[in-house]
C-alpha cells in the first residue's frame, strides 16, 4: 500500500486514555484483510472499524462501508502511540488500500502503453488527444483522492483533538 500522508498529534493524556478513547470510537475486528478485500465492513454506527493492539501501542483503522454503497477509494490509517515527556504522541500514516493501489499501477501501465503506441504509430494530432486523455485521468484520480483524504483527516481531527 502507498503512503500518501503522515500526521502527528500531541495529546496531554497518557496512552491508556488514548486507547480508551479509541475503543469507544472503533468497532474492533480481528483483521482488516477481509474488509479490504471485499471493500465492505460490518454495519456499525461507530466512525471507524479497526484493529487495536494495546500491547504494541498500535492500531489500524478504516472507515465503515456497506455492501450497498461501497467506496472504491479505500484509505487505511495506521497509527502508533508513544509516550514522550508526559505527552502522548500519535503518529499516523494514511495509505491507499489495495484496490486503489492496483488501479493506480494499472493506470500507469496504461499510460506508458498509450504513449508508446502513440509515439510509434500516430502523429502529433493524435499525440495531443492522448495527452489530453491522460491529463483528465490524472486530474480525476487526484481530485477523488484529495476529497477522500480531507474527509478522513477531518474525522481524525475529531477523534484526536482535545
Amino acid at each position: 500500500m502507498i503512503n500518501i500522508r503522515r500526521i502527528e498529534y500531541r495529546l496531554n493524556e497518557n496512552p491508556e486514555q488514548t486507547f480508551t478513547r479509541l475503543k469507544w470510537a472503533v468497532e474492533q475486528v480481528d483483521t482488516l484483510l477481509t474488509s479490504l478485500l471485499t471493500n465492505s465492513t460490518l454495519d456499525t454506527n461507530r466512525p471507524w472499524v479497526g484493529v487495536l493492539c494495546k500491547e504494541r501501542l498500535s492500531f489500524s483503522l478504516i472507515e465503515p462501508k456497506s455492501m450497498i454503497s461501497p467506496n472504491p477509494l479505500q484509505l487505511v490509517v495506521k497509527g502508533e502511540v508513544s509516550n514522550e515527556n508526559k505527552n502522548t504522541i500519535i503518529r499516523l500514516r494514511i495509505q491507499l488500500g489495495p484496490y486503489p493501489t492496483i488501479f493506480l499501477g494499472l493506470t500507469f501501465i496504461l499510460i506508458i502503453a498509450l504513449f508508446t503506441s502513440t509515439l510509434v504509430n500516430l502523429g502529433t494530432k493524435e499525440m495531443l488527444g492522448a495527452t489530453f486523455t491522460v491529463l483528465i485521468l490524472f486530474t480525476l484520480i487526484a481530485v477523488l483522492t484529495n476529497r477522500a483524504l480531507l474527509k478522513t483527516e477531518t474525522k481524525l481531527d475529531q477523534l484526536f483533538d482535545e
